[in-house]
């Protein structure tokens, strides 16, 4: 179940150094939990299903193609501001938007940074369906009214309590996900390395400070 998400904290992180034997350096994105979390999803061999409830941005939204089955509220919005702060494309959304939704609208949210809503995602092939008979203001996840609740009764009633469903749903995603692990995996490594250089030469930095983000920390 994931509801919101927000790369500004990581951004302000990102400046951290440690020492090193050559001194003090900045570990590689690729490195830092952010990084491996992306890999470790892309190989993940298990289903992934999403449930969107409320404002999703930045790897909230770009984590959405390595999900199998993506589910959102009706109040759902979707938003990727990377060029606002002079950061890059990220976790392979640099091909994995342009596949889904062709390159027009991929540079609509990953170039302007337009934000979407859930019609538009669901559009934009982002999102499977908007779920409607669910409550939106549930606090608890595990509600049975709450949107996560609705998703795991969608997989459980169509999917797992099928005869072998478990072990069938692993054999599909293996033949669907799996072919393309090792592409994915490579493009989202080169968009972190992008993304080291811009932080190291300053730009992210420069950028972050000029809007105001994070000036407490940083």
């Amino acid at each position: 179940n994931f509801e919101q998400a927000d790369d500004d904290d990581d951004v302000d992180d990102d400046f951290d150094v440690e020492e090193g034997k050559e001194g003090k350096t900045r570990r590689g994105m690729i490195d830092r939990p952010s990084g491996q979390f992306m890999l470790t999803m892309i190989s993940f061999p298990k289903v992934i299903c999403c449930a969107i409830n409320g404002p999703a941005v930045g790897i909230g939204v770009t984590l959405l193609p390595h999900c199998d089955l993506v589910y959102c509220t009706q109040t759902s919005t979707f938003w990727t501001p990377f060029t606002r702060i002079a950061l890059v494309p990220e976790f392979a959304s640099s091909v994995t938007f342009v596949e889904a939704m062709g390159m027009l609208h991929a540079n609509e949210m990953l170039l302007l940074g337009e934000k979407i809503n859930a019609k538009q995602a669901v559009d934009y092939r982002l999102c499977l369906k908007i779920i409607k008979d669910c409550n939106e203001n549930c606090i608890d996840a595990f509600s049975v009214d709450s949107i996560a609740s609705k998703v795991c009764q969608i997989v459980d009633e169509k999917l797992l309590s099928l005869p072998h469903g478990d072990k069938t749903a692993k054999i599909f995603v293996s033949m669907i996900r799996g072919r393309r692990r090792n592409h994915l995996g490579a493009i989202t490594k080169e968009e972190l390395i992008k993304l080291d250089q811009r932080i190291n030469n300053g730009e992210v930095l420069n950028a972050v400070l000029e809007l105001g983000i994070g000036k407490s920390k940083i």
